[in-house]
């Protein structure tokens, strides 16, 4: 028999217990490491594009509804202390993977054998795994969306503990609300519901028929907190298919074992290993093959968002997957095994995060570049994607466009037709109508001044210098040019 099953069923555990100062006190002191930990600015476009709008005060995203949401609330309460919109959105990971630490110290307090009985190491363990570590320290979703995925395993370590229909309402609520937090909440119900069956639920007194309603529950959670929001009820659903069915064109079969190296075995490791080990050790058999379900229901819609763009995220979509392989890890090792691989784990991640705490170019870039701002508000084009990081991050407000992006959307225009000259007529021209003199960095100049393609050659050599002049720009290391248009011939 397995030993879970004896153990669980002699616990007691109150919801809110004398225990709560611990909680507390330990939810302060995770969110205050991540805090302090050197944070990376931004994760990719998907980073650019929140800072931006919570910056404009934009929180409709019904794909991932409750997020900026979430950010906004704690911006709009910060500003008046100076609180920018890029700390809102570090802090908001910060306290969202705090709060996860704490429900995963309660649900291994009550799933783990006697060694582990505490429930901090195994805790640990998980929250210095690879994908949740690196998305605890950055401005994007996934830190927040760790925090209603732990409460939603510690609600099914209690359900496990004592099958009550309030308890498995719980579940529903607190799947509902991570799905609210990102659309990949909506795989965390199956995934706990087969965890509980592979337990063995229907045999422990979790009737099937509870999951049925506990489905209602989280469908009807997540709609109306998209209703509550503003994104209506159905909103997130048709969001969601929508951007699916876009995708589902591309979708890649054949990078499946790509995605599942870079997405799971490599950032959740070592505990990703231990799950397949798992299968062939007797006592962390049930949920070895949970983890397994798990990931038979994560990959399909990894390896749609993913494979195709060889997208790397670090495991960001499997993070709902980590408290499970965590809990065969304490099963198939002792507790000074698993201790010694806590610490592999813990050195795996600050490989993989470290290098990218750095910052991104020198203050000195920064502050030249926020002296121009500050004379007159630009649209600073860049080639280097560090390069927008670092000024986005380092000057509020500021409007800058990766070069390597806007020439992506113009190869899109140039099947219609478009040629470059024309693309760049029109975006020129909405920048100047908008008052925001272009400003290339030194890297976008070298890029056009180097590139040998054929109509970009055409364009920089032939139509820049018809119709635009270009004005350097130098200070201690900025380095560039404006782009400005001609005067017309009626205009001298």
């Amino acid at each position: 028999m397995d030993d879970s099953r004896v153990e669980i069923g002699r616990r007691k555990e109150p919801l809110w217990s004398q225990r709560w100062t611990e909680s507390l006190g330990l939810f302060l002191l995770v969110s205050s490491v991540f805090l302090l930990l050197p944070q990376r600015t931004l994760h990719g476009v998907d980073g650019e594009v929140f800072l931006s709008w919570v910056e404009q005060g934009r929180y409709d995203y019904p794909r991932h509804v409750a997020y900026l949401h979430v950010v906004g609330a704690l911006h709009k309460i910060g500003a008046p202390l100076g609180l920018t919109a890029l700390e809102a959105l570090l802090l908001a990971s910060a306290l969202g993977s705090g709060l996860a630490a704490v429900c995963l110290h309660r649900m291994f307090r009550l799933l783990a054998p006697k060694p582990f009985r505490s429930g901090a190491l195994p805790a640990l363990a998980a929250m210095s795994a690879g994908p949740c570590l690196y998305y605890a320290t950055c401005a994007e979703i996934h830190g927040v969306f760790a925090g209603p995925t732990a409460a939603a395993w510690w609600a099914f370590a209690r359900l496990l503990l004592e099958p009550k229909w309030s308890r498995a309402v719980a579940v529903g609520l607190c799947t509902g609300l991570a799905a609210s937090v990102h659309a990949f909440g909506h795989v965390l119900l199956p995934t706990i519901a087969l965890a509980a069956f592979c337990w063995g639920g229907p045999r422990r007194g979790i009737p099937t028929r509870w999951w049925i309603w506990v489905g209602g529950i989280h469908c009807a959670s997540a709609a109306g907190v998209a209703a509550m929001l503003g994104a209506g009820a159905t909103g997130q659903a048709e969001d969601i298919l929508r951007y699916c069915s876009q995708q589902i064109v591309d979708f890649d079969f054949c990078s499946a074992p790509d995605v599942f190296l870079r997405e799971w075995v490599l950032p959740g490791a070592p505990w990703s290993v231990a799950a397949a080990v798992g299968l062939f050790v007797r006592r962390a058999r049930s949920w070895a093959t949970a983890t397994l379900w798990a990931l038979m229901l994560h990959m399909p819609m990894a390896v749609l968002l993913l494979g195709h763009h060889r997208i790397d995220e670090g495991g960001a979509y499997l993070i709902g997957v980590v408290p499970l392989a965590v809990l065969v890890g304490v099963r198939v090792l002792r507790l000074r095994e698993f201790a010694l691989s806590t610490v592999v784990g813990l050195l795996l991640s600050l490989a993989h995060v470290a290098p990218q705490w750095k910052e991104p170019v020198s203050p000195e870039f920064v502050q030249d570049f926020a002296a121009i701002q500050a004379r007159h508000k630009v649209a600073l084009i860049v080639g280097k994607r560090h390069e927008l990081d670092g000024v986005r991050t380092g000057v509020p407000g500021a409007v800058v466009i990766d070069l390597g992006a806007a020439l992506h959307l113009w190869l899109e225009e140039r099947e219609k037709g478009v040629t470059l000259a024309q693309w760049f007529d029109a975006w020129a021209a909405r920048f100047s109508a908008a008052d925001l003199p272009v400003l290339m960095s030194r890297s976008a100049l070298d890029f056009f001044a180097g590139t040998p393609e054929p109509e970009v050659r055409a364009f920089w050599d032939e139509h820049l210098p018809q119709r635009y002049s270009v004005v350097p720009e130098n200070r201690r290391d900025f380095r560039g040019a404006f782009v400005l248009p001609l005067p017309k011939s009626g205009e001298r």
